[in-house]
């Protein structure tokens, strides 16, 4: 009787650890990277510009030299829009977000906007940081 009681301690004491386990792994913390660079590909040709230009932009509304060079090929009501939608704020749960990505026209979203921007690899930008 007591080899059985062990045993079941045991499946016990290992079911503990596998839960507590997997809720740690949950519930960590995982650092992301962000991106430094984004590269846009049109048929115009492709550009690239550091985050750390669009935001300087979006807080400031100062046009750095790198963001300049973009800047000269777009009217100013154009610049004003896009710096609005830099600053614009979207709140979307990720349920939300998750129920869009997965219906057939996100996934469409993500491939059209992925061919669009692109990783310095050159690989598609959302399909290969979207889980799908």
């Amino acid at each position: 009787m007591k080899n059985h009681k062990t045993k079941l301690l045991t499946k016990k004491n290992w079911l503990q650890g596998f839960i507590l386990g997997c809720l740690s792994t949950m519930f960590s913390a995982i650092p992301a990277f962000g991106a430094e660079r984004i590269s846009v590909s049109s048929p115009l040709g492709e550009f690239t510009v550091s985050v750390s230009s669009l935001e300087e932009y979006a807080k400031t509304g100062k046009i750095d030299e790198e963001l300049g060079f973009y800047a000269q090929f777009v009217k100013p009501e154009e610049m004003g829009k896009f710096r609005e939608a830099l600053q614009s704020r979207i709140d979307l749960t990720p349920v939300m977000i998750s129920q869009f990505l997965y219906s057939s026209i996100g996934a469409t979203s993500l491939q059209f906007f992925g061919d669009l921007i692109q990783t310095e690899s050159r690989l598609n930008g959302f399909m290969h940081c979207v889980p799908l």
